[in-house]
């Protein structure tokens, strides 16, 4: 067996596997703070309860951090240089941009409805706010995000 290991064949499995478990807490934070499964969190201890749902957000850095390694264990033989690197980035870039406008799409269009439906205290975001979101720079301009989980 050769002592290198291919980058398409290469998993950290623990890794991998900590992911899940972190995105999966991401996830049942958000069902209980949706209020989704407010009569499961009444039968459940509060120890339990708080270990599992209201501690959910941290699955977030975790997640990140765990995707680091990952990132860099994937790119471990790929000399960074400025080509490798922009090319890199295109690729995430391909990766994760659909979903977010996807996401951000459903969010405008949800916040209009329901100031529609008369919640005014909604507010819609502007031309602006919406360039800076599809560009990722709404932090950097000190913008407010159109969805809280952005």
């Amino acid at each position: 067996m050769s002592a290198l290991v291919t980058i398409s064949s290469y998993r950290l499995s623990l890794v991998d596997t900590s992911r899940c478990f972190a995105a999966t807490w991401v996830v049942l934070f958000h069902m209980s703070e949706g209020g989704h499964i407010a009569s499961l969190l009444s039968t459940l201890p509060a120890l339990l309860s708080s270990a599992i749902f209201e501690a959910g957000h941290l699955g977030v850095p975790i997640f990140f951090v765990l995707s680091g390694i990952v990132m860099k264990a994937t790119t471990f033989q790929i000399q960074m240089i400025p080509c490798n690197a922009f090319s890199f980035v295109g690729r995430r870039l391909v990766r994760l941009a659909p979903p977010y406008y996807v996401a951000i799409a459903f969010g405008i269009f949800t916040i209009m409805a329901k100031h529609m439906n008369g919640q005014t205290e909604v507010t819609i975001p502007d031309g602006k706010a919406v360039a800076a979101h599809l560009f990722f720079l709404q932090s950097f301009f000190g913008m407010g995000q159109i969805l809280s989980v952005f």
